[in-house]
């Protein structure tokens, strides 16, 4: 799953490319489980309303075989300085008062679907 940055092994990364791999272990690991391929359970009845009824399964891949970060989190990571910053947006955005997990979760999937993404986080 190559992008076209490349993807960065741990043991090559400068020290504010490790802090950052670091932050975002913890990220997905929290986020997502500790497995670098993780299956979660997506309730879709249709791209058009996006009601939670009909049960769908997704692979999220986050790191691969070699511990390399694949996705946008392979990406930020060339960038140390808006890596930190997209994973503190991320975070903030997670924690908006008042917005639960499945409100979160739709917001993402509609502006996913919205703007052709292939990637949601």
């Amino acid at each position: 799953m190559p992008n076209r940055l490349g993807l960065l092994n741990p043991k090559d990364l400068n020290p504010d490319q490790k802090d950052l791999y670091n932050t975002l272990v913890s990220y997905a690991v929290g986020k997502y489980g500790d497995k670098s391929v993780h299956s979660s359970l997506l309730q879709l009845n249709s791209l058009r309303s996006l009601r939670l009824t009909d049960l769908w399964i997704m692979r999220f891949i986050v790191r691969d075989e070699q511990n390399r970060f694949v996705g946008p989190f392979g990406i930020v990571l060339h960038n140390p300085a808006l890596g930190k910053a997209w994973i503190e947006m991320a975070v903030a955005m997670a924690g908006i008062p008042g917005l639960t997990r499945e409100a979160r979760e739709t917001a993402i999937l509609v502006v996913g679907l919205r703007t052709g993404a292939a990637y949601e986080i």
